[in-house]
């Protein structure tokens, strides 16, 4: 699997934990990629923001 795969699924398991416990307004780009382990630009470098990366797993 290509590592943009692994990352973009790593960041979807953390946001799926994430939103078990959040309303997604409260779910900052920080908290997802602190939780991966990632800086925020790996998440920009894919996304624009929450909104287009929660589009992104809709359409997975």
């Amino acid at each position: 699997m290509q590592d943009s795969q692994l990352t973009k699924n790593a960041l979807f398991a953390s946001m799926k934990e994430l939103m078990a416990k959040y309303p997604m307004e409260k779910i900052k780009i920080v908290n997802n990629v602190e939780r991966c382990n990632m800086n925020q630009q790996s998440f920009y470098y894919r996304f624009k923001d929450n909104y287009d990366f929660v589009n992104w797993v809709y359409y997975l």
